[in-house]
């Protein structure tokens, strides 16, 4: 190898982007073309070494450069511009949309709003549990059926979360049916279906106590409705009765009661509470919270309307067991309205036949949906917290 042509690719090798580099490269090159080395030798050389022609061409441009006397540095410099005028860099997290990693906006376009993150923000989150105002279904809030406006509706207080509590789970099977029909099984199939039309259909953001079979304790429940700070809850679970004959639906809402029947159902689904006698005073004034009383009441009224009339369009035999109040655990505590409904007696042989089948559980669902969103539609507007077509799942 010639030793011109060994000086090109030691050149290379050590510094291939350094100008003092390029200027002797284009020394060496001009010596070849004028003569002074065989023509041959250099175009076998570029032949062998991919990297001595793109030397051949970046050395030709930096030669003419030179010739018209535009030396660069050693490095590009960056432009400067003047702060009154300097673009803002977005940067873009990992899991944007954007596949690029940062953007700078020209100074006289306004800056890039930020792409919106595919990930969920955490359910915990207080600053993005609401929806913007221009999402919300705002009118007047409707008189209750009793023809009062309570603080709820007179402050003109919107709908936009609820918690959804599926009843029992883990070890707490709840109800078991004649067939072996257990009720935490029902009951969460019934509350994933609800939860997806009040997402699909109303626009609500939903959050449910538990989504597998998982033990949860009754204080815990209402804990998450509170840290979730729902507007609204709701506990879904599954009767029983010593009479295989007994049938029906009925809501509950949290007060005081004489009622036997009512305190039987209360003292069955608080059978696994941790709370102790000494808890007494704190709970008795958490039940008689005047302005959750009140709505809940009428919460319990539009779901149990909604349920009965669903159900027994298909089975005329479903009585209307009515809105009751009992001093259940799960409802104890919640800052918002909150109901439980139980949706049919599993201890029933024929109402757990039906109970089994996909068609009677989205009935059953389709149902407490209605109930949900009539009551909704009384307040003074729904905050839409889903992206999804209301049309979906209808």
């Amino acid at each position: 190898m010639p030793r011109w042509a060994g000086g090109i690719v030691l050149s290379l090798l050590q510094c291939p982007y350094r100008m003092a580099d390029w200027k002797q490269i284009t020394a060496r090159i001009r010596r070849a073309r004028t003569g002074k080395d065989p023509a041959g030798q250099l175009s076998n050389l570029y032949q062998k070494t991919r990297d001595a022609m793109v030397a051949f061409e970046l050395a030709k441009f930096f030669e003419t450069a030179g010739q018209s006397g535009e030396e660069e540095s050693r490095t590009v410099q960056p432009i400067v511009v003047p702060s009154s005028a300097a673009p803002k860099k977005k940067v873009v997290e990992a899991d944007d949309e954007d596949d690029s990693a940062a953007s700078l906006n020209p100074p006289e376009m306004k800056p890039a709003a930020k792409a919106k993150s595919k990930t969920p923000a955490p359910s915990g989150s207080k600053n993005t549990r609401r929806a913007s105002a221009s999402e919300v279904d705002v009118h007047e809030a409707q008189p209750n059926a009793a023809g009062d406006r309570s603080l709820i509706r007179a402050l003109g207080l919107k709908f936009g979360k609820i918690v959804i509590d599926p009843g029992h789970g883990g070890h707490d099977t709840g109800t078991i049916g004649p067939h072996r029909l257990l009720e935490k099984e029902l009951v969460l199939e019934v509350s994933r279906r609800l939860g997806k039309m009040l997402e699909t259909r109303l626009g609500a953001e939903v959050v449910y106590t538990r989504k597998d079979d998982t033990f949860i304790p009754l204080e815990t429940r209402t804990a998450i409705a509170n840290q979730e700070q729902a507007d609204l809850f709701v506990s879904i679970h599954a009767n029983a009765s010593d009479d295989p004959d007994a049938r029906g639906v009925e809501t509950y809402y949290l007060n005081f009661t004489s009622s036997r029947d009512a305190l039987e159902v209360a003292a069955r689904e608080n059978a696994v509470s941790e709370k102790s006698i000494h808890e007494l005073q704190d709970l008795v004034k958490k039940i008689a919270l005047k302005e959750k009383i009140e709505e809940s009441r009428e919460f319990a009224s539009d779901v149990q309307r909604a349920l009965h009339s669903g159900l027994a369009a298909k089975s005329p035999g479903i009585r209307d067991r009515g809105v009751r109040k009992a001093p259940f655990i799960v409802l104890i505590g919640a800052n918002m309205p909150s109901i439980l409904a139980e949706i049919s007696f599993v201890s029933n042989p024929g109402d757990e036949h039906r109970l089994r089948t996909p068609e009677y559980r989205q009935r059953i669902a389709e149902s407490l949906y209605r109930g949900v969103s009539k009551y909704a539609g009384g307040l003074s507007g729904v905050k839409v917290a889903s992206k999804l077509s209301k049309n979906e799942g209808q």
